[in-house]
């Protein structure tokens, strides 16, 4: 699945709180006109207004588009009133007909601060969002607004119930390493890798303790692995090992821990040696599994938050009213799982957004995801 007409249908999932009477657009029509502007390479209401006029004889193709092109205050306007949750909801039920289960192995959680979305007259801060991102296939999976990045800890657990992580393995950043989440991860059948730091500096302390006192036995490929990286003047050497968290006196307050793990990382360049250790409880075992989870984490950065600010120039967007943010960021993500799926070239993203604003027919292979 994952054709056009399957996000048809999710969009029509989509819960509308205009009145009858003003809605000369309909919500498909709206954000199907969004999505294809921005998989275009568009930034702004304004753009994605001049986009549809310029594309309705192709647009009308797919939907009726009686009136035309909704101006960009109206189409600003229905984003800053759609609930984020509905919207959500849709783009969820549209990715699991577009991911396989084999690409949910390993689900990153961390979150993104959107920079322009404050609004200082009106003493709105910028908005907070957590996202779930599929490691080995590089898409989002869901995404949720929080008042602060402090506030991940409680929104967390209603993000995992949004998707099914049945048998995959949740990897977050320090802060949310917290018992109540880690239940929550192992009570819907998953796996966790949670770092540990200095928000709990005494299971930090005797996790390290554990790996200093501890004979590992670094000819044993089930407990240690060690890679070695060159490239652009840099080597980079990776070390990581795992033991049983039965050294560990708080083993039992945490659900399903298993054993703990240690990544360290060493970087030669410039002539300059840099060591970074981390920390991890596991409810799993095999050393190579833990390198692809941690590897894997550190890609969200570069490979969703990086692309979004630079590709996509999300922290440059000024849409500020409502949950219009909120909005805009599922469907940039949207966009982007896409332009992912797209396989018939080895285009960078913004080439294949460029390709997409030349060529429709390529557009066309962007959405029909079933016929790639």
């Amino acid at each position: 699945m994952g054709d056009m007409d399957t996000l048809f249908v999710s969009f029509d999932e989509i819960e509308d709180p205009r009145m009858d009477r003003t809605k000369k657009f309909s919500i498909g029509e709206i954000m199907f006109l969004i999505l294809c502007a921005v998989l275009c390479g568009v930034e702004s209401w304004r753009g994605v207004e001049d986009f549809g006029n310029d594309r309705l004889t192709w647009l009308q193709s797919f939907l009726p588009y009686e009136h035309g092109i909704p101006s960009h205050q109206t189409i600003g306007r229905v984003m800053s009133l759609l609930k984020p949750a509905t919207i959500t909801k849709a783009f969820i039920s549209f990715m699991t007909t577009l991911l396989p289960d084999s690409d949910l192995e390993i689900i990153s959680l961390d979150g993104k601060t959107l920079r322009r979305s404050f609004d200082k007259a009106k003493g709105q801060k910028a908005i907070h969002i957590l996202n779930a991102w599929a490691v080995d296939s590089g898409m989002s999976l869901a995404q949720m607004k929080v008042d602060s990045k402090t506030n991940e800890i409680t929104a967390v657990p209603d993000l995992l119930d949004m998707i099914d992580i049945k048998s995959a393995t949740i990897v977050t950043d320090a802060l949310n390493t917290q018992k109540t989440i880690a239940a929550k991860i192992v009570s819907k059948g998953a796996d966790y890798a949670l770092p540990v730091k200095g928000n709990h500096k005494i299971l930090q302390k005797e996790v390290q303790n554990a790996f200093d006192t501890h004979a590992l036995n670094t000819a044993d490929p089930e407990v240690y692995l060690e890679t070695i990286e060159k490239g652009h003047g840099r080597i980079e050497t990776r070390k990581y090992s795992i033991i049983s968290a039965d050294v560990l006196s708080q083993k039992s307050d945490w659900k399903g821990l298993e054993f703990i793990g240690k990544a360290v990382n060493e970087t030669f360049r410039d002539g300059k040696d840099t060591c970074e250790t981390r920390y991890y409880l596991l409810t799993f075992s095999g050393v190579k599994r833990f390198a692809k989870v941690v590897r894997g984490h550190w890609g969200i950065e570069n490979k969703l938050h990086w692309v979004l600010d630079v590709t996509f120039r999300e922290d440059d967007c000024r849409v500020r009213k409502d949950h219009a943010p909120e909005n805009f960021s599922t469907i940039r993500k949207l966009a982007l799982n896409l332009l992912r799926a797209e396989k018939s070239t080895k285009l960078s993203i913004p080439r294949k957004q460029a390709r997409a604003s030349r060529v429709p027919d390529y557009l066309n292979k962007i959405l029909n995801v079933k016929e790639i």
